[in-house]
């Protein structure tokens, strides 16, 4: 369940995030920096993470708490450039820059690069120190899956979100452009999921006792392939 959330909350950085930097302005002084620099900035927190030592409990309980300052980290950012985008006459022009740096959204993408990051780390030392080497492979495909279902999840919770807002002749909180959504407000409910989700983690630490290490049966079972998890 927590992977699926985690999933649910990743899945705003390919979709939204990009498409907001696309309309924002992209100049440092002179210079035009291409889009893709967020990319890089959102897969620098992977890399870093990969190269230091954390014992499972001390990375997993990261996770949820960065899911929840990521929801509202974007939440504040996206009302700022609405405020920008009305202040501008910009609401039903869709194709123009609004003059707000892209680097606003510098904040999210890290964070958004440091939740996944956590996760794969966080899912890599579980089942390398926690389950049976004969059962890795099986349990990787899983978790694979579990985070697939998050990334859906993501999508319906769009459309959930855009009934639910749109009942009693309200204008829903996604509309054919950025401009005319809300999605400053979409993002308080992924806040709530995430809390939601850091509640569940607490339960399950709490009943889950880990282990110091594997058994001996386990130390001379055949070892398994992957050297990390790929969630994505």
């Amino acid at each position: 369940m927590t992977l699926i959330l985690i999933g649910v909350v990743s899945s705003i950085g390919t979709g939204f995030c990009i498409e907001q930097a696309t309309h924002m302005n992209h100049k440092v002084g002179r210079i035009t920096v291409p889009l893709p620099i967020l990319v890089w900035f959102y897969t620098l927190p992977k890399e870093l993470l990969g190269k230091l030592d954390f014992q499972i409990a001390e990375l997993t309980r990261y996770g949820p708490r960065i899911g929840i300052i990521c929801s509202i980290t974007a939440a504040k950012m996206e009302t700022r450039r609405l405020g920008v985008v009305k202040s501008r006459g910009l609401i039903n022009k869709p194709e123009e820059t609004v003059p707000m740096s892209m680097f606003w959204l510098l904040p999210q993408f890290l964070l958004l690069g440091g939740l996944e990051g956590i996760a794969e780390i966080s899912v890599d030392l579980f089942l390398v120190k926690q389950v049976p080497p004969s059962m890795y492979q099986c349990m990787v495909r899983f978790c694979v899956a579990f985070w697939g279902v998050g990334s859906i999840g993501g999508v319906l919770s769009v459309y959930v979100v855009g009934e639910i807002s749109g009942q009693g002749g309200k204008p829903s909180w996604f509309q054919d452009t950025l401009n005319n959504s809300r999605l400053d407000q979409y993002y308080w409910p992924l806040a709530a999921l995430s809390a939601a989700n850091l509640v569940l983690y607490i339960l399950v630490s709490i009943w889950y006792a880990y282990k110091d290490s594997r058994s001996e049966d386990d130390e001379t079972a055949e070892p398994f392939d992957e050297d990390h998890v790929q969630l994505i």
